[in-house]
């Protein structure tokens, strides 16, 4: 008895021990943020320029400090990120990109994110030293580590913004061709996981429908929707649908006996029915008349960009620079 009582009494020290240290590291790395970020916040200040590089030196110390004192942790990758960013600035890139390839080598597995930016974080260290090919290849796809513990979302973000970085730095190589081809794939896959949204978007309202045509327990003529989801035409499987439960609404407002219950579920479900579809023929039509602003702001309304990883203004600027070499050309 006496061997498990001084186990015990030896787990809940080493775990006070252990949450003792947590607390600590949790209060350093808020003060050494907080300097950081007031530091980041005046570089672009002039009349603060010298206050901030000195802010600069004071929060790389103090997060230095954190990732030694802490290592293998949660606040180590975090602290060693902030201190590898304070480098950048200072313009001390080789000693910079090593901190940043040490996140890359040795995260913990819940910080995959870290891993993920500063992988582009590297890439921006060689283009600030004018290295546009070693930049160009760090923001390959393929350079970048993987995060199986990261939503395909963040990632696809953080890639599409590499990719936009790479071009750049294909244009300020001297390879215009290179540089609209990466543009270009930033755009086109933009669009794809765009209309890949609205399709699964669509396939989730045409369950919602389905819950309402059940409730009416009564045969409605949905075989030409049928049709079209079978041939995976989602979105115009959803509206067949909300077209013959519309239609069933509006006879039975005719002949009645449609109970209250009912008729709220279906206008709940025509409600949100005729908004998604109304921003969708909206979109679409913006799109064929060359307004391309309002039909990204109607697509956002249907399928909201950002759960989706996209970037309208990265898409935008990607459009905007891939038109310019095309017209100098």
């Amino acid at each position: 008895v006496g061997v498990i009582v001084v186990a015990v009494a030896g787990y809940a020290a080493y775990h006070q021990n252990q949450e003792n240290r947590r607390a600590e590291a949790t209060v350093a790395l808020r003060q050494a943020t907080e300097v950081y970020q007031t530091a980041e916040e005046s570089l672009f200040d002039t009349e603060k320029l010298a206050e901030s590089e000195e802010s600069l030196k004071t929060a790389q110390t103090q997060l230095q400090e954190i990732y030694e004192a802490y290592p293998n942790s949660t606040f180590s990758d975090k602290a060693r990120y902030q201190s590898a960013k304070t480098l950048y600035y200072q313009q001390n890139y080789p000693e910079a990109r090593a901190q940043f390839q040490q996140i890359i080598d040795q995260h913990q597995p819940e910080n995959q994110i870290y891993s993920l930016y500063a992988q582009k974080a590297i890439g921006n260290t060689y283009e600030q030293e004018g290295n546009y090919e070693a930049a160009i290849a760090a923001y390959q796809a393929k350079a970048f580590p993987p995060t199986p513990q990261l939503s395909p979302e963040i990632r696809q973000f953080v890639l599409a913004s590499a990719k936009f970085n790479q071009a750049l730095a294909y244009e300020r190589s001297g390879d215009p061709d290179a540089a609209g081809a990466a543009y270009k794939e930033i755009i086109d896959e933009f669009r794809t996981t765009l209309e890949a949204g609205i399709t699964q978007k669509s396939r989730e309202l045409i369950e919602e429908a389905k819950v309402v045509i059940a409730a009416i327990g009564e045969p409605l003529d949905i075989s030409g929707a049928q049709t079209l989801e079978n041939e995976k035409r989602y979105y115009d499987a959803y509206v067949a649908y909300t077209d013959a439960i519309r239609t069933y609404k509006v006879n039975k407002d005719i002949t009645g006996g449609l109970t209250s219950e009912l008729r709220k579920q279906i206008g709940s479900f025509e409600k949100e029915a005729m908004e998604v579809i109304s921003n969708v023929q909206n979109a679409r039509r913006a799109d064929e008349e060359g307004r391309e602003s309002s039909a990204l702001y109607s697509y956002d309304l249907v399928v909201e960009f950002e759960k989706l990883g996209l970037s309208r203004r990265l898409y935008e600027n990607a459009l905007l620079h891939h038109k310019r070499l095309g017209s100098a050309q």
